[in-house]
């Protein structure tokens, strides 16, 4: 074999496969030995890229990106992969101009263009971004919307029905060639968030019917501006129109003036809620329920998730009870945590969000990555401080504490990729000035949970 032939047999033969069944490492390995075969490979570099960034290692990955369209110019790929990483360690201007440089390279590239819309409504472009996103249903593997019908324009409906649906569909997106997909499977908090556009549908004369992932299905059948709540399973109604959630903000012309924020816009069952205050309000102290985990299939779950041991600081302040809602991956740590915290998540129902709904009604404040969880307790009006990494998501826009889509939430960024530390001592010293105050008892707004306005 030649070196070439040697260097593709390591690259594709042997480190894609173990890059798609996350081996990192050793896909990395294989990568490396395909570059010792050949040190021109552009698609060993890529590929490398994406293992070092899948371990972290965001400048590892970056000086891959760059030899790769050092290498190969005319590589489109390259770009935007460039893109990507320019964008995870905040240099957002470069980001822009290799995603530019992405679609020069290929007009068609979908990947680029919902990455150029996501950087105009960071940047509070409504106006340009949220149409600029249609471009994410033209990504390879992405599922069409789960109908023909057609897709609504914000017209009056005139009483005809309406369905309301998850962005990708409800099912896994099959795999797709590129490292890297800018949204992957429609996420829980993406309804969440913007499932509060059903009152406004409904205003405009529809009968609305929300298609929804199963384990929201009972929460928001009690959702204000929804007539019917319809699972992936569920026999649907007849409907005339069809529209993705995260199309809603664009068909309603919404602005950072005009987000609709009436929260709260969800609401858990009475009766549960009923039996969580019952049981917590014997407990003293402030009472903080805590999030550090999130899907670990979310492609950059390595940059927003937290260690349980980094909140320890915050059990140690007086007055202070820990309460656990991590579902899932992560949650086992508590067991073995070393500071005081209470497990409330291992009650909850895994496969319905209405526990977890409940609980968060019973508490004084919720800490939580960027996950569903945010969403959740943002929706219901429940005070929640949301940690961000660095290179956070596009709906919460730049530098800001606050969010115009959550009144009730106050926002602690990364100001160094990576660097956790720092928030928690921000963290610690918020906690500390709001578990002091004498006006503890008092609204949300009043006792300091949400950031100024």
């Amino acid at each position: 074999m030649t070196n070439q032939q040697l260097a593709e047999y390591w690259n594709v033969s042997q480190g894609l496969p173990l890059l798609n069944q996350a081996r990192f490492a050793e896909a990395e390995a294989c990568f490396r030995q395909a570059l010792r075969c050949n040190p021109s490979y552009a698609e060993a570099y890529n590929n490398l890229g994406a293992a070092r960034a899948k371990q972290g290692d965001l400048q590892g990955a970056l000086a891959c990106f760059q030899k790769v369209v050092q290498l190969r110019p005319d590589f489109a790929d390259g770009f935007f992969n460039l893109g990507l990483m320019f964008a995870r360690t905040g240099q957002r201007d470069q980001a822009v101009a290799c995603h530019q440089e992405t679609v020069r390279l290929n007009p068609e590239h979908a990947e680029a263009h919902t990455y150029l819309a996501l950087h105009w409504l960071m940047h509070g472009n409504y106006v340009q971004g949220w149409p600029a996103l249609a471009w994410r249903w033209h990504r390879a593997g992405v599922l069409a919307p789960p109908s023909r019908k057609p897709s609504w324009d914000g017209a009056p409906l005139h009483g005809r029905t309406i369905l309301l649906h998850a962005d990708a569909g409800l099912g896994e997106i099959p795999p797709v060639p590129l490292l890297y997909r800018s949204f992957g499977d429609a996420g829980f908090g993406d309804t969440l968030q913007f499932v509060r556009y059903a009152p406004l549908v409904q205003q405009r004369g529809g009968n609305v019917v929300v298609l929804c992932q199963r384990p929201l299905v009972r929460l928001l059948s009690g959702g204000a501006g929804i007539d019917l709540v319809a699972g992936p399973e569920s026999a649907l109604p007849d409907f005339e129109f069809q529209i993705p959630f995260m199309d809603l903000p664009g068909v309603m012309g919404t602005t950072l003036a005009t987000v609709p924020a009436n929260i709260p816009y969800l609401k858990p069952e009475p009766e549960l809620v009923q039996q969580w205050r019952h049981e917590l309000s014997p407990v003293p102290g402030f009472k903080v329920g805590i999030v550090w985990q999130g899907n670990r299939s979310f492609q950059y779950d390595v940059d927003r998730s937290v260690e349980l041991p980094q909140f320890e600081p915050l059990a140690r302040l007086p007055g202070i009870r820990l309460f656990s809602l991590q579902v899932g991956a992560g949650a086992e740590h508590v067991a073995s945590a070393s500071f005081p915290i209470t497990d409330l998540a291992g009650r909850f129902d895994p496969a319905c969000f209405r526990d977890a709904a409940a609980a968060m009604m019973a508490l004084d404040l919720v800490i939580t990555i960027d996950s569903a969880p945010a969403h959740l307790a943002g929706a219901l009006g429940v005070p929640v401080w949301t940690l961000l990494p660095f290179n956070s998501d596009f709906r919460w826009l730049l530098e800001r504490e606050d969010s115009p889509w959550y009144p009730t939430m106050r926002l602690f960024r990364q100001r160094r990729p990576g660097e956790w530390a720092p928030v928690f001592q921000r963290l610690e010293d918020a906690l500390r000035e709001v578990s002091d105050s004498p006006s503890a008892c008092s609204a949300p707004q009043m006792r300091g949970l949400a950031a100024p306005q």
